[in-house]
């Protein structure tokens, strides 16, 4: 009688975990888990994130979607160590965000196969991805294009100093600037830091005949873009970036895509291919060129000659002008 009564407890037990297994695995199977990785902190990054995620938590798909967020703080192992992370906690989905970020997670889908992965804000074009589940959001103005917008911002535009961080991708884009400037009688002065502390000291080194300081898509320095506003104001010349974020945060002008819509066309990506049989690599990329102009209120007291301008330039290239910051 005792060991029936053994049999039947130990029985009992066994059926309720094999039924606690079987819940948690179909629990498991209606929730996505979305891993965003972003190289570092700043105000354009993390409105690709936002854009991302709300536009998938208004959008039903019948299932849960989980979203964790990593942050590499400007450091490439702690981001490679994040990056890791999620691969071995089998996250069904990894977004970086920016061409570098992308390039490390794609390094360790080549050794997850059934992951997938959607970039945003990266230089599609760069990678070679073989049968790899990936597809992503380009956000890059040809090169050629926004020197044609600088010197329309700045009528005679003869000099101008651009700054710039050591990551390999910013230094091609900064060479094919200066080829572009020369091309057009155009002296471009190139001033690369290695570590935010560089910037300050900087102002010294700017040339008196600069019309303008330039800053490309670069998360470094968009990341300490208030260390260069004051070098800006120093000088009385405006500090023209690639993107919306610098703007908020004091720029004086931003000329790029919109940083939410670059988000938003990435969950795109995403829910056409949870509501299909599609794959992420059966779908092309996504690029974006079209910019729209910021243009911070403050620039209208520190910079008013600017003003006429930069409506001009909206007026003849037909762009979105969107004014930024608080009055």
């Amino acid at each position: 009688m005792k060991r029936s009564a053994i049999a039947l407890v130990i029985g009992i037990t066994l059926v309720a975990g094999i039924f606690l297994l079987s819940t948690t695995r179909r629990k498991e199977q209606d929730v996505i888990r979305i891993g965003i990785v972003l190289p570092i902190e700043h105000a354009a990054l993390n409105k690709i994130s936002a854009g991302f995620q709300e536009t998938i938590r208004n959008h039903p798909i019948g299932k849960m979607v989980h979203f964790k967020i990593a942050n590499g703080q400007g450091d490439i192992q702690l981001e490679t160590s994040q990056i890791s992370q999620f691969f071995s906690q089998e996250f069904d989905y990894i977004v970086p965000v920016s061409t570098g970020t992308t390039s490390r997670v794609l390094a360790g889908l080549a050794n997850h196969p059934d992951r997938s992965v959607i970039a945003l804000a990266a230089q599609m074009h760069n990678f070679s991805h073989g049968n790899l589940d990936f597809t992503g959001v380009e956000d890059e103005i040809p090169m050629e294009s926004m020197f044609k917008y600088l010197a329309l911002l700045v009528p005679k535009l003869k000099s101008f100093a651009v700054v710039y961080s050591s990551s390999e991708k910013i230094f091609e884009e900064v060479s094919e600037l200066e080829k572009i400037a020369k091309g057009h009688n155009t002296r471009l002065q190139k001033l690369m830091v290695h570590n935010l502390r560089e910037v300050p000291e900087l102002l010294p080194a700017i040339k008196p005949e600069n019309q303008l300081i330039f800053i490309l898509k670069d998360n470094l320095i968009a990341h300490g873009v208030s260390l260069l506003i004051p070098i800006a104001n120093k000088l009385s010349i405006p500090l023209v970036t690639s993107d919306e974020g610098t703007v908020n945060e004091g720029a004086d002008i931003g000329i790029g895509v919109s940083e939410r819509t670059i988000g938003v066309e990435g969950a795109k990506i995403f829910l056409k291919c949870v509501e299909s049989d599609l794959r992420l690599k059966d779908i092309k990329p996504v690029r974006l060129e079209a910019p729209t102009i910021y243009l911070n209120v403050k620039t209208k007291k520190k910079l008013p000659s600017l003003i006429d301008v930069v409506h001009d330039l909206r007026t003849r290239l037909n762009f979105p002008l969107q004014e930024v910051g608080a009055y």
